[in-house]
């Protein structure tokens, strides 16, 4: 959480998985994305269950190497249940 005096910003950590066409490996970035409060505080308090499969609308809150955004980029966060 990053505060403000005037608000509060909440980010998760992300991977946004590029799938590379004729190669056997895909490319992962590592990204940062902006939740809601209510998503936020969700993803806290289900961070260890593992069974717990959901999405969160979110934006994209940091730059790409290689790509150029003119606005924000609207995600949607797909958490992953234990292996």
């Amino acid at each position: 959480m990053v505060t403000h005096p005037e608000q509060t910003d909440r980010y998760i950590r992300c991977t946004l998985t590029l799938t590379v066409n004729d190669h056997c490996e895909d490319l992962d970035y590592g990204i940062w994305v902006s939740l809601s409060e209510k998503s936020f505080e969700d993803y806290q308090l289900n961070y260890n269950n593992e069974s717990h499969e959901v999405s969160y609308f979110g934006w994209l809150a940091n730059d790409i190497w290689g790509y150029e955004f003119e606005n924000s980029i609207p995600t949607t966060v797909f958490t992953r249940t234990g292996d």
